[in-house]
């Protein structure tokens, strides 16, 4: 039996948002299965999650969940139940790697800014983001956007009655970048920096550090898909989300380093070109 890690536990405890085992599982698949090969069994996963003291009735859940939302199969090998990512579940979670793992600007690229019409309720406001959000794009302050290489289509604009436009990547002057700098964002940034630092350094094995693998870049994706990249000078100097990233990706590196042998010799070769890039993207 897998006993919870209590290193895991402290941080399970103060971590920043609610933990949620389908989205641990979601981010396990694109972080770690899916450069593994695509396939793992489900007594891999709930060995994954056990030091997090994630029960494996709850895995099962999770999966289950999955499953009948379509983004997941599963096959019967022997006594084993093998899972991988359906092509759904692949073009839904795949495409955001660049955005988990790139840089927090974009860089040298032009944005498409939106502008919201006026007299929306906090409820509209916030329907309204997650559209964005979903589409590639993110919402600050009343403003949606979107990198001008994958703007949303003109007649989703016309029926939101948004107003877009292009701009270059200048920098931004003050005033635009404080507006920028939504409170919120920043509060979820310092909650998550908080809370890295608290982080074990040293995991007391490869499950163990699958486990805070996956935990941290579950915590840093659902706050980097929720952040626009913006170009270089578009927030205010002591934006933390470019410090927070390089913490963030110290510590992977030396996670998956711990986590060696938690899949077979052959699919961590198979992985190994694909991590290695992981926040090193330019």
């Amino acid at each position: 039996m897998l006993l919870p890690d209590p290193q895991l536990q402290t941080a399970i405890d103060r971590f920043p948002q609610r933990v949620k085992t389908w989205s641990l599982v979601v981010t396990m698949f694109g972080d770690a299965i899916q450069p593994a090969g695509g396939a793992i069994p489900l007594a891999d996963i709930t060995r994954a999650l056990a030091p997090a003291g994630i029960a494996p009735g709850a895995v099962r859940t999770a999966m289950s969940r999955l499953a009948s939302d379509g983004l997941v199969i599963t096959e019967r090998t022997g006594r084993s139940s093998i899972y991988r990512l359906t092509p759904a579940g692949a073009a839904e979670f795949l495409p955001a790697e660049s955005r988990i793992y790139g840089p927090m600007t974009a860089q040298g690229r032009d944005v498409v800014l939106a502008l919201c019409p006026p007299g929306l309720t906090a409820a509209q406001r916030e329907a309204l983001a997650r559209k964005v959000r979903h589409g590639g794009g993110a919402m600050l302050s009343g403003v949606a956007i979107w990198q001008a290489d994958a703007p949303p289509a003109p007649d989703w604009l016309d029926a939101h009655d948004l107003w877009p436009l292009t701009a270059s990547p200048a920098p931004a002057p003050d005033w635009l970048a404080n507006h920028l700098a939504d409170p919120d964002m920043r509060e979820t940034w310092d909650a998550l920096e908080a809370w890295i630092q608290h982080l074990p350094l040293q995991p007391r094995d490869a499950n163990s550090a699958m486990a805070l693998r996956v935990l941290m870049i579950d915590g840093w994706r659902r706050a980097a898909l929720r952040h626009p990249r913006l170009p270089e000078g578009w927030f205010p100097a002591d934006w933390p989300a470019a410090r927070l990233r390089a913490k963030v990706a110290e510590r992977y590196t030396r996670y998956v380093a711990a986590s060696a042998g938690f899949f077979t010799p052959e699919q961590e070769a198979a992985a190994a070109a694909v991590l290695k890039m992981r926040f090193r993207m330019c």
